[in-house]
């Protein structure tokens, strides 16, 4: 007889079979510290911030006292299905979270959907906004 293995990763999320929820391990969320909440947040960072532009998206980056934060804006514009700007979303913020260690300070960053982002694949938004970080000297 063969011997099967348990194997469990704290980056898998874990299915609850009774509630049909599925919960993620609190390593792999941006807590509130590291989001941008609050209107008067997003004023701040969008005056005179540095402009980083990809072919999809503008990063508006500003240096930070506190930890790095982002904000996320996907109008209709996009789409106008939500599913979309939320899938977009969901990607942004997991580019982010993988991506935050390598910054060289902490900055605030929004980032800005345009008009085809709906259309980009995770790899090709990864590519876009490394690009412009690395660019930009954020990373």
């Amino acid at each position: 007889m063969l011997a099967v293995q348990k194997v469990v990763t704290k980056s898998l999320p874990l299915l609850h079979a009774k509630d049909n929820i599925v919960k993620m391990p609190s390593g792999c969320r941006l807590t509130k510290d590291q989001r941008l909440r609050k209107a008067s947040d997003f004023l701040l960072v969008q005056t005179d911030p540095k402009r980083l532009y990809s072919k999809n998206f503008l990063l508006l980056v500003k240096k930070s006292s506190r930890l790095s934060r982002l904000g996320l804006t996907v109008s209709k514009k996009v789409d106008r299905r939500a599913v979309v700007r939320n899938k977009i979303k969901r990607r942004l913020r997991e580019i982010f979270r993988r991506e935050r260690s390598k910054f060289i300070e902490n900055f605030d960053i929004i980032v800005i959907a345009r008009q085809n982002a709906g259309d980009c694949s995770y790899l090709e938004i990864k590519r876009q906004i490394i690009g412009a970080l690395h660019h930009g000297g954020i990373l």
